[in-house]
């Protein structure tokens, strides 16, 4: 059937469009619609913000490839099964969701009601909150902790400049190259370097 939904990703994708389709209409229900427009100054800042974020994401997960290998590598290969199928048109579709989707709902909307609440301590509670929306049945712990980080960040850009659409920028950024990394294979470039690398020490100790 054109409409049987076969894997998680697709699960998860149409989730995030009904999210994002009932987050726009609240926005304009409480007189969000400012902060969705996208000027070009914006755009720039969005894209600045994406790149830099994917920045610290390629860092951590480099720190999480050789701290934690064996946990990391199975994570990987649960998420890197989920994207193989996509072509250029399905990754384009993704982050265009989840960008829009997720910054209306978690930074426009979770976010700003944590702020109201709890105040300075709002950025704890929203990463915990994302983190565990990211940990589902898979048993994925490494890269929900990651995407929590990130999440930060884009809280972190939203207290600075209350635009979401630079923030559907910046995720987008992210996400598309997240998905396009995983889908390519670099991650395993990555292992493969962390053996040589191993190798190479335990050689030279050796030769000393």
């Amino acid at each position: 059937m054109l409409f049987r939904l076969k894997t998680t990703l697709e699960r998860q994708m149409v989730l995030l469009a009904a999210c994002a389709l009932v987050a726009f209409l609240m926005s304009f229900i409480v007189d969000y619609s400012p902060r969705l427009r996208l000027s070009p100054e914006l755009l720039l800042k969005g894209s600045i913000g994406g790149v830099l974020i994917c920045g610290v994401s390629a860092l951590l997960t480099l720190s999480a490839v050789f701290v934690f290998p064996d946990r990391f590598r199975r994570e990987y290969d649960l998420e890197r099964s989920a994207l193989v199928n996509l072509n250029g048109f399905g990754i384009l579709g993704a982050a265009i969701t989840a960008g829009a989707g997720e910054e209306l709902l978690f930074r426009g909307f979770l976010f700003t009601a944590l702020s109201k609440l709890s105040g300075p301590f709002a950025y704890i509670t929203h990463y915990i909150f994302v983190t565990a929306c990211y940990v589902h049945r898979r048993a994925l712990y490494l890269t929900p902790c990651i995407r929590g980080i990130e999440c930060s960040l884009y809280a972190a850009m939203f207290s600075y400049n209350r635009s979401l659409a630079m923030l559907a920028v910046a995720h987008g950024i992210v996400q598309a190259a997240t998905f396009i990394s995983y889908k390519l294979g670099w991650i395993d470039h990555v292992f493969d370097f962390r053996k040589r690398f191993l190798a190479t020490s335990i050689l030279r100790r050796e030769a000393r």
